[in-house]
């Protein structure tokens, strides 16, 4: 049997070393990081993998994957309404933006195994879909768009959200950069909760997906034609760490 992390095989009986580093600039316009209800923020981040080749102490002590990396990240935050109710209760309506671009590339002959890929995890890109253990959910381009309408039932503890989700995951190897191949693009929506306490970074969520691959159509988790829309809703659990 072949695991499915070509890392478990590489590394299975092996001593062998696995790095990366990285850099980063962002600018930060939110008027609050964890939960901001206005404002926008926006970085780039460059990651290199692989620092130590095979060959330099031994032939087999080192490693063979050299990436670059490139995540850009872009948000934008608009409060719609806010009225107060009462001395700790107000009604607020917050509309936020949040697209994120990751690109990675391999260098000086090396390929990018199935550890390296970027994936449609379904949980932080493409809430709702559960395409990790698929082809179709790895790729080395991978572009999460999301629009969220957002109100805070209890200020710094709950929000009731609803969110729309517009995910690309793409393979490169083959030189295909096309990103308007509406095949490799999944969509999503629903309403959940978002706890917004720091300590418990959670998101629970009711969610339906569909493509528009040769036609619109109602998808389950794992990409499969569903008969009907009812029939698609499933719950979601996501996370709410936020760019920093």
């Amino acid at each position: 049997y072949i695991p499915t992390f070509s890392a478990i095989e590489d590394y299975h009986n092996v001593w062998n070393p696995r790095n990366s580093v990285f850099g980063q600039v962002s600018f930060d316009g939110r008027d609050y990081y964890f939960n901001p209800s206005k404002g926008w923020f926006a970085s780039e981040r460059l990651t290199w993998i692989g620092l130590l080749p095979k060959g330099v102490f031994s032939e087999d002590f080192g490693e063979s994957e050299f990436i670059l990396r490139s995540t850009s990240t872009a948000e934008g935050y608009l409060q719609l309404i806010n009225k107060p109710l009462s001395d700790k209760f107000s009604l607020q309506l917050i509309l936020a933006g949040i697209s994120q671009f990751t690109f990675q590339r391999a260098f000086f002959g090396s390929a990018i195994s199935s550890t390296n890929k970027l994936a449609l995890d379904g949980m932080v890109f493409g809430r709702g879909w559960e395409l990790t253990d698929s082809d179709i959910g790895h790729g080395d381009l991978l572009w999460n768009n999301s629009i969220e309408l957002r109100y805070p039932v209890f200020a710094n503890a709950l929000s009731v959200d609803l969110f729309f989700d517009a995910s690309m995951i793409k393979d490169t190897s083959s030189g295909d950069l096309d990103i308007s191949n509406a095949s490799n693009w999944f969509f999503s929506f629903g309403p959940g909760l978002r706890v917004l306490m720091q300590q418990l970074p959670i998101r629970l969520y009711v969610a339906n997906n569909f493509m528009v691959d040769d036609g619109f159509s109602w998808r389950n988790a794992k990409g499969n034609t569903i008969d009907n829309f009812w029939s698609g809703w499933h719950f979601v659990l996501s996370f709410s760490s936020p760019n920093r």
